[in-house]
């Protein structure tokens, strides 16, 4: 594992002899890896938890709209006793 380096750009494993990252084209430079790997760390988590309130908004809206269907079925129900 020793001729491996992580991009610090996408995170993917690359060949220590490489100066560019050939996925994101990043710059290898000779930061500490465990900086690297914060890094790298950091982006996933953000990129996870934009998912999470991405699917929360989705449910949010999903939700809205069931309430609207209910409240418009409980009022068609009233007319009709009536």
């Amino acid at each position: 594992m020793d001729s491996v380096a992580v991009c610090r750009g996408c995170g993917r494993l690359l060949e220590k002899d490489f100066i560019y990252c050939p996925w994101c084209g990043m710059e290898r430079n000779s930061v500490d890896g465990e900086e690297i790997m914060d890094g790298v760390f950091d982006k996933l988590e953000n990129m996870a938890e934009a998912g999470h309130e991405k699917r929360v908004k989705a449910i949010k809206n999903k939700l809205d709209s069931l309430e609207s269907e209910l409240n418009n079925l409980v009022s068609l129900g009233a007319e009709a006793k009536k």
